[in-house]
């Protein structure tokens, strides 16, 4: 178990945004690299619960056509951390979750901190 320091100074539930980013034209590139991603569906297929997620998703692999994209990311992720979290980050280790939620099934995902509980 990982033993992470926690500032009850800081309110891990809060969050910081960037307006426009991305460029339209970056935009438009995202989607291209993702739709030649092999998709996950959560939420239609029989049997599966649907109240909390319905969604597809991709994981957009960190690679030379992805490279400006996960730096973009990685900056603005410092950004947000350096005002308002001040986690101790050194990577990114995982791929990027691209989601597309559709409006012929209701697409949602229900709201949630990926933060749990009093602490990390």
């Amino acid at each position: 178990m990982y033993n992470l320091p926690y500032d009850s100074e800081v309110n891990y539930g809060n969050y910081y945004y960037f307006n426009n980013y991305f460029s339209d034209e970056e935009l438009a590139t995202i989607e291209d690299i993702a739709s030649k991603i092999d998709r996950v569906t959560f939420g239609n297929k029989s049997g599966t619960e649907t109240s909390y997620r319905t969604s597809e998703q991709r994981w957009i692999a960190n690679n030379s056509e992805t490279e400006w994209l996960f730096s973009k990311l990685c900056g603005a992720a410092l950004t947000a951390n350096q005002a308002m979290y001040k986690f101790d980050l050194s990577t990114i280790r995982e791929d990027i979750q691209h989601t597309t939620y559709h409006d012929y099934n209701k697409g949602h995902y229900t709201w949630h901190t990926d933060i749990a509980g009093d602490g990390i």
